[in-house]
């Protein structure tokens, strides 16, 4: 189950978007750093099932598409976004694992232009993040299909 906010399609720019941002910041909340493979790989870390494509049954150019609009990726390519705009920063590590991580400022930032409300809400990060945090858990639960053991 993948929880969507309404209000989040304003900040990613689409629903796709903001199912893998939701993703992302779910895992971000447990680990700094999130990896987790576009399509099915050969990789002994794999586990059949739990790629970005998979899980969302879409393709890897309506995955890429998605990412694009609110994500970064550092190196040698054109992104469509700036970096200090992104809220996601992702990169392709040595081990050939995609890494992401999320701009916390930009995110609360963006959250904070749709409502004042969340402003409030996140003036206090750790209590905000926290509660969050344990509201996405249980809505989640331990059948979340992207739950890996990546505790890099």
């Amino acid at each position: 189950v993948v929880v969507v906010r309404p209000y989040m399609n304003n900040i990613t720019g689409g629903f796709l978007s903001s199912a893998i941002f939701e993703r992302i910041l779910f895992f971000s909340r447990k680990y700094k750093e999130v990896w987790i493979f576009a399509t099915p790989s050969k990789d002994k870390d794999y586990q059949e099932g739990k790629s970005w494509c998979e899980v969302f049954n879409v393709s890897l150019l309506q995955f890429n598409t998605a990412l694009k609009k609110f994500a970064f990726k550092l190196g040698k390519t054109k992104n469509k976004i700036s970096k200090e705009e992104a809220l996601v920063i992702y990169y392709r590590g040595k081990d050939n694992k995609t890494y992401y991580s999320v701009n916390w400022e930009v995110y609360h930032r963006k959250l904070a232009e749709i409502d004042d409300k969340v402003l409030n809400y996140l003036v206090n990060k750790e209590t905000a993040i926290t509660k969050v945090n344990k509201e996405t858990a249980i809505t989640l639960g331990n059948d979340d299909p992207l739950i890996t053991n990546n505790n890099e």
